[in-house]
């Protein structure tokens, strides 16, 4: 990703004005070449939303230009062009609390802290691996310390698809093993200003991994005096995001900043194991 950014630092996007859809990348490198001189080999032009295109500038000189232009105009279209901003269409989050979490089921040839990742999704950020994990002493379950925004947004359960080696073939479906992981919160630091988290506001009557062991907490005292332990079970799945006596399929309403939404149920989603080791590729924009 810092690559990325890097090599969008010199990134504008542009939108043609009116009702003008059917433009293409040839037009915009035909525009920024015969109005403002800039030679197709040092840009390049991807197709984009909201705006129409994201370009890419091989020089910072080539930027300015641009920049300094209300519009250009070409053959009767103008466009606009701004500095491209990752903070566009972004919506600002801070991650308040830290958690520890213990994903149980990951297979011992995919002890990887990507794939961990990869299950986790966005929804937390992974801080640390507990070291009995990263060595391999323990392989009962991996343990990992992560910031998130609201643990209730963390999966309960992912599967994760390991591709079987050397029994892939063109044209035939692929051949996978697929575990069940169950994802326990075993403890939550709250380094936020809220009053009781709605997920730990359930009564221990219930009977269920996840729920806390002496019942309802109190907000500030809690918050104060560190790490908060939760109850779950291995080989149970744990309940988070729900009051006692809501069924598995209800929403929940999230107090705090942004409260008055509701969160779903959250789906039971397949992270896939890339074959040969954990990683992924990226296309270059340049």
């Amino acid at each position: 990703m810092a690559d990325l950014e890097r090599r969008l630092q010199f990134a504008m996007v542009t939108y043609a004005a009116g009702a003008h859809h059917d433009i293409t990348p040839g037009f915009v490198f035909g525009a920024l070449g015969a109005i403002v001189g800039i030679e197709r080999e040092w840009i390049s032009v991807h197709s984009y939303r909201p705006e129409d295109f994201l370009i890419i500038f091989g020089r910072q000189e080539h930027r300015n230009r641009v920049a300094k232009r209300p519009f250009v105009e070409h053959r009767g279209v103008r466009l606009y062009f701004r500095q491209w901003n990752r903070q566009a269409q972004a919506v600002h989050a801070v991650f308040e609390f830290k958690v520890s979490l213990v994903l149980e089921g990951i297979p011992a040839h995919a002890w990887e802290r990507g794939i961990a990742e990869d299950l986790l999704g966005s929804s937390c950020l992974v801080d640390m691996v507990a070291p009995e994990t990263s060595s391999r002493q323990d392989l009962s379950a991996f343990r990992i310390t992560t910031w998130t925004a609201e643990p209730v947004a963390i999966p309960l359960l992912r599967w994760l698809a390991v591709p079987e080696l050397g029994q892939a073939a063109p044209l035939m479906e692929p051949s996978l093993l697929q575990y069940k992981i169950l994802i326990h919160l075993d403890s939550v630091s709250d380094f936020s200003n809220r009053d009781e988290p709605l997920f730990l506001g359930v009564l221990y009557d219930s009977g269920q991994s996840g729920v806390p062991s002496d019942g309802r907490i109190s907000g500030d005292g809690w918050s104060r005096s560190g790490p908060r332990r939760v109850h779950w079970q291995f080989g149970v799945r744990d309940v988070r995001g729900q009051r006692a006596g809501q069924g598995a399929g209800d929403s929940m309403a999230i107090s705090g900043p942004g409260g008055g939404s509701c969160l779903p149920a959250m789906e039971e989603r397949t992270a896939a194991a890339p074959r040969g080791g954990h990683g992924s590729s990226l296309g270059k924009l340049l």
